[in-house]
């Protein structure tokens, strides 16, 4: 009977030592998923085409995924070279779709009169979310010319308050 009582006294301290160890990792894998919330991700904002022939130059700059949110920080447009002055003029639409019809002065965010360009924005200023996307018009351009857009913004989870104080 002594056996027993050993072997039992045993098995509960192993069980009291095991929900020990898991309740740590629990808290471990909580604390992860605290930062990972607080920690914004770069994505990196890229669209290039030739003006074309007639009509304007429309490109699809991308948008965040399902679930996360793009905070805006800067965007750079112009010719391959950017010391160089490119023509025409440009607009920046928030939009799901690059159709001509849903570019329409409401979701236009910014605009440049002359290129290249070089915009800036503080946290919080354009924020897209899903199935939100950068739609960059070119008008006035020369007929075969390359134009470029590059920028910066920093993903999060969409609808995040914790996320949504610490963007940088």
């Amino acid at each position: 009977m002594a056996e027993l009582a050993v072997g039992g006294d045993l098995e509960l301290k192993l069980c009291a030592a095991l929900d020990a160890s898991t309740e740590q990792i629990k808290r471990g894998q909580d604390r992860e998923d605290r930062l990972e919330r607080l920690i914004p991700i770069a994505a990196q904002i890229q669209a290039s085409d030739e003006f074309p022939s007639s009509g304007d130059l429309i490109m699809d700059c991308g948008g965040p995924t399902l679930g996360k949110a793009w905070v805006l920080r800067r965007v750079f447009l112009g010719g391959t070279d950017p010391t160089a002055t490119t023509a025409g003029s440009a607009f920046l639409f928030l939009s799901s779709s690059k159709s001509s019809n849903a570019l329409i002065s409401a979701f236009c965010f910014d605009q440049a009169a002359s290129l290249p360009i070089a915009k800036f924005y503080s946290s919080r200023m354009v924020v897209l979310t899903y199935p939100q996307r950068i739609i960059c018009k070119v008008t006035g351009g020369t007929a075969g010319d390359s134009y470029q857009l590059g920028g910066l913004a920093m993903e999060e989870i969409a609808n995040d308050p914790v996320a949504a104080r610490w963007t940088l």
